[in-house]
């Protein structure tokens, strides 16, 4: 058993399939490449040009710093008065909001139950 020269072996039956390919299907092959890494450049530059902007999601929806401030009041607010159940992923994102990273719950993924965020 050679483990040294089976990389070789991959490299070349993957050109040994390359060369069987026509003009045609390696034109579109290489077309098909460039859309895919299109979506996904677009996609990334989506995200990363709003987190440079400073804006953050929330429920699906992006909010900016002033924003995403007054969400975050609010739902401090509806805690502080006990109004309504908060979801979960509304206390993740107000202590998210308060906390930072610094505090983690102590029985994080354990209990399943209301101040398990």
């Amino acid at each position: 058993m050679d483990l040294h020269g089976w990389p070789d072996g991959v490299v070349a039956a993957i050109e040994g399939w390359r060369q069987s390919l026509s003009d045609a299907t390696y034109w579109y092959l290489w077309l098909a490449g460039g859309i895919v890494g299109l979506a996904v450049w677009g996609v990334v530059a989506y995200r990363v040009l709003h987190l440079l902007a400073g804006h953050r999601r929330y429920q699906g929806r992006w909010y900016d710093t002033t924003e995403y401030a007054r969400l975050m009041q609010v739902l401090w607010e509806d805690q502080q008065a006990g109004a309504r159940v908060m979801s979960r992923a509304e206390l993740q994102a107000l202590r998210r909001y308060r906390y930072g990273n610094a505090v983690k719950p102590v029985l994080s993924g354990r209990g399943g139950g209301y101040f398990d965020v």
